[in-house]
């Protein structure tokens, strides 16, 4: 699964390809077709990742939309593991 993240206030996009629940790599650019493209705020990404917030709550809220196959945001959703934001996970 092909994901294209694109941050509205910073300027960025990143790809992301979703292999086995994992994300081997995370790369910018558009070198590729994504099933979905994820147009969102740095601010709302580190909420969620702070679980401050979820996608589903952020999308409800106007903050992030979805173009391309809303389907697979929530394939993405139901395959990416829950993760302890406190474990230090540095080499």
């Amino acid at each position: 699964m092909n994901l294209h993240l694109e941050f509205t206030d910073i300027g960025e996009k990143y790809r992301l390809s979703l292999y086995n629940g994992t994300t081997p790599q995370a790369e910018t650019g558009n070198a590729f077709t994504p099933d979905a493209t994820i147009f969102l705020t740095k601010r709302s990404w580190d909420d969620i990742i702070a679980r401050k917030t979820t996608f589903a709550q952020e999308i409800a809220a106007g903050r992030i939309r979805v173009s391309g196959t809303a389907e697979t945001l929530k394939e993405v959703a139901g395959v990416l593991d829950q993760f302890d934001a406190q474990l230090d996970a540095t080499p």
